[in-house]
C-alpha cells in the first residue's frame, strides 16, 4: 500500500488511506479484498 500512495504523490501511507476512506467510503483493505458492499468491481 505504501508503494501505491508514493505512486500517487502522497506523502505516507496513512493520508491515502484517510482520501481513499473519504472518497469511497472503504478502506483500501475492504476494498481491494473485495469486502465492500455496493462496489462493482471489475474483473480481473
Amino acid at each position: 500500500m505504501t508503494e501505491i500512495a508514493y505512486d500517487f504523490g502522497y506523502y505516507d501511507q496513512s493520508h491515502f488511506i484517510q482520501d481513499f476512506k473519504q472518497f469511497s467510503g472503504y478502506s483500501p483493505k475492504l476494498y481491494y479484498d473485495g469486502k465492500a458492499n455496493d462496489i462493482f468491481y471489475a474483473p480481473k
